[in-house]
């Protein structure tokens, strides 16, 4: 983000719907808000300097004279001072889940060597406690790098679970310890929705791609409910800072968790939640529902046409594969989710 774009967001005032109403305005329906000196962004009519809101819609756009007529008894009335005012924000692609306890390996950089990984684990080793999780994000070096595997992680953390994931969130590395503790066979089955790493001799490498990464680790260990309550209203509050009010979230915990989060955390970023962690699973009606009038709103998602894409996909079929080794990155399908 540039600085200019950064000031620019700084200075936007943001509202919570894209409804844009009436440019008439209708002084037997007093507004709940008014907004005056603006330069209201109306695609239809290019700018104008006010508009009205009541309820959870804009009702009026215009001159500041015309739309100050809604102005009743219990009017807010909000003096724009030139600033630009623009609809919400949709982000079409978000990630949202509670962050796990352990220690965060402190990287250089998005995309570490490996054997910068390797030295930065070897401190945390060092320091946390036996037994507990230790996390790490990584990027194409790493990916790309044969001597990343389940192998060199037990040699490195033998007593601790370790879990490292793609910045991408399309690729995940796994120690023996962290597959005991999440319940994973020594030598999992392949999967028809993604990749399961092999070494030379056929044996699982601790790679896991797409939906088995998703299932594997959707929970690595247990989050306090008062955190993850916490953590999702932060995510939200930073989402309206930027201008972001209405999402489309790729989730790391199962839907139900999540809406029951949303219901108690009554955020105000309207949600459609796209679940990767069981794609064949859809919220109720009611669970809608009841989020909806709660403030945070969530329809049926399903990630059935992004898991054909990355089975069926040419591209990924095209690229050269060995037993040991994921493809190389410019041979990986286009992220899609």
């Amino acid at each position: 983000m540039t600085p200019t774009y950064r000031a620019a967001l700084k200075v936007t005032l943001l509202l919570t719907t894209v409804w844009l109403g009436s440019t008439e305005a209708r002084a037997a329906d007093p507004a709940d808000l008014i907004v005056t000196h603006a330069s209201v962004y109306a695609e239809a009519s290019g700018r104008a300097q006010a508009l009205a809101v009541r309820g959870a819609r804009i009702t009026a756009v215009g001159a500041d004279a015309d739309v100050l007529r809604l102005r009743g008894p219990g009017t807010r009335v909000i003096d724009a001072g030139g600033r630009l005012v623009i609809p919400g924000i949709n982000d079409a692609h978000m990630h949202w889940g509670p962050s796990a306890e352990g220690t965060t390996l402190e990287l250089p950089s998005m995309d570490p060597s490996w054997a910068e990984l390797l030295t930065h684990l070897a401190k945390a080793v060092a320091k946390a406690p036996r037994g507990s999780w230790i996390f790490g994000t990584f990027g194409g070096s790493v990916l790309d790098d044969a001597r990343a595997d389940r192998a060199a992680l037990d040699t490195a953390a033998p007593e601790h679970p370790v879990l490292l994931n793609a910045w991408t969130g399309h690729g995940t590395l796994l120690n023996t310890s962290a597959m005991r503790k999440l319940g994973l066979p020594d030598d999992p089955p392949s999967a028809a929705d993604g990749r399961v790493g092999r070494n030379r001799r056929g044996r699982f490498d601790g790679w896991l791609f797409e939906y088995p990464e998703r299932r594997a680790t959707a929970t690595p260990a247990a989050v306090p409910r008062e955190r993850a309550v916490r953590e999702l209203k932060a995510w939200a509050t930073e989402a309206a800072r930027l201008g972001i009010t209405s999402a489309q979230v790729m989730l790391s915990v199962p839907v139900e968790e999540f809406a029951a989060l949303l219901a108690e955390a009554r955020i105000g970023l309207r949600v459609r939640i796209i679940n990767p962690v069981r794609p064949e699973q859809a919220i109720t009606r009611e669970q809608a529902l009841a989020a909806y009038t709660r403030g945070s709103a969530f329809a049926e998602g399903s990630a059935r046409r992004v898991r054909w894409h990355r089975v069926s996909s040419p591209i990924w079929r095209s690229c050269p594969r060995t037993s040991s080794r994921p493809p190389p990155t410019s041979c990986r399908p286009p992220p899609a989710c």
